[in-house]
């Protein structure tokens, strides 16, 4: 699961970087938090987040993906369900209640997503940017592969990874890291990490095999 709440501020320790790193093969770098390279790209990932809420066809894109009421996350077993989005107790029973997906649409939403990412952003212990080797699909597909073994080391390591990628989805965001940085640096992941002092229980639905597996 995507943990984005709870991050600690402590610097992640070498030892961790190191073993991270190893499944990247030199792709993986970390900036401690307060660190100017840190601080430059925490701003960057507050600015192009709030770029990408204004726009109606990446809101509606996440609106399609919102699982709100209990219904809709067993009837689907996939996307953004409330526990998902670590909404919990009473605001959590109050959303799978009374809200719909369509009101992510609304000004005040898109607001609070802001505010929000600009407080997560600002939690944890710096960030790591994961570079590919090139730009054709099975580069894309291998830095995928080292990723998620990377992320299931970080789980080990009590370690919580927060993809954070507007930066590189947003033109805004692509000319902010083409204006300072060689073109051989490919970014494809930027990510906020942080220890955690209790991993929580996955709560991902999962669909089961005999929906999207066919027999012969």
């Amino acid at each position: 699961m995507t943990v984005k709440h709870g991050f600690l501020s402590d610097e992640i320790k070498k030892e961790d970087v190191r073993a991270l790193s190893r499944p990247l093969d030199g792709h993986l770098h970390y900036f401690p938090v307060g660190t100017e390279h840190a601080n430059f790209i925490r701003e960057g990932a507050i600015e192009n987040f709030r770029v990408q809420t204004r726009r109606d066809d990446a809101q509606r894109e996440l609106v399609q993906w919102l699982r709100i009421s209990n219904q809709d996350a067993e009837r689907y077993r996939d996307g953004l369900t409330v526990e998902g989005m670590e909404i919990r107790g009473f605001k959590g029973w109050f959303v799978r209640s009374f809200v719909q997906p369509e009101d992510f649409m609304k000004s005040s939403f898109r607001e609070q997503g802001v505010d929000q990412t600009a407080r997560l952003a600002r939690q944890g212990g710096g960030w790591f940017v994961i570079t590919s080797q090139g730009r054709t699909v099975a580069d894309l597909i291998e830095t995928g592969r080292k990723f998620e073994r990377m992320a299931l080391q970080a789980r080990e390591l009590n370690i919580a990874i927060h993809p954070m990628t507007q930066c590189l989805e947003e033109e805004s965001g692509k000319k902010q890291i083409a204006a300072n940085h060689q073109a051989s640096v490919i970014p494809q992941f930027l990510l906020r990490v942080g220890y955690l002092r209790r991993y929580p229980e996955p709560v991902s639905l999962r669909r089961p095999v005999s929906w999207f597996v066919q027999e012969n």
